[in-house]
């Protein structure tokens, strides 16, 4: 990390944020080519002034890839009605923000499915942002019921955010220890 206090040098930029020699502050903006301060979050961008006060308390950023998973939980349904269990909230990571970030994949995971007839919908909802269908219908019997988003590039939200993730079920379709599993990339 750049010092917040005291004298910077272009070596403490240079030895932080990776460069060229000889050094020119203009590699370092958030939108520039070289892409040696692009994922810092609040840093400058081209157009603006770039001075060594700039980089005050500023580090590189790292890829991070987090896994995160709600408690368990089931959904027996009711012949004939539409119902939906709502699993338990994840909230997102403390230093994440959508600025940041690369990818996100979404799991759901049942053990068992009964009963008759099931037509199902796995859905997550994301506040003030989207809800978005993981999986279409299904009228398996037995078995497990498990559905998956890949490298989905929306956004999620703030950090320390719940994010609820529901199933939708007709009939009398009955899902036991059911979960969600989130796995998101970011900088950070």
């Amino acid at each position: 990390m750049i010092p917040e206090t005291g004298t910077i040098s272009f070596s403490d930029i240079q030895n932080e944020f990776g460069g060229e020699h000889p050094i020119s502050l203009s590699e370092y903006y958030k939108d520039s080519p070289s892409e040696y301060t692009k994922n810092v979050p609040n840093f400058i961008t081209l157009g603006n002034p770039n001075k060594l006060h700039n980089f005050r308390g500023k580090t590189k950023s790292v890829l991070k890839t987090v896994t995160l998973q709600t408690g368990t939980f089931d959904a027996i349904g009711v012949h004939g009605q539409w119902l939906a269990f709502n699993a338990p909230p994840i909230n997102l990571p403390s230093d994440y923000n959508d600025n940041n970030l690369v990818s996100w994949d979404l799991y759901f995971y049942s053990t068992k499915l009964k009963n008759s007839y099931p037509a199902m919908y796995i859905t997550m909802i994301i506040p003030n942002v989207a809800s978005l269908n993981i999986g279409g219908t299904s009228n398996t019997y037995g078995g497990p019921f498990n559905g998956e988003m890949l490298n989905y590039t929306n956004p999620l939200g703030t950090a320390g955010q719940s994010i609820t993730c529901s199933v939708s079920m007709y009939s009398k379709a009955g899902l036991t220890n059911c979960y969600y599993r989130l796995v998101i990339r970011y900088y950070a």
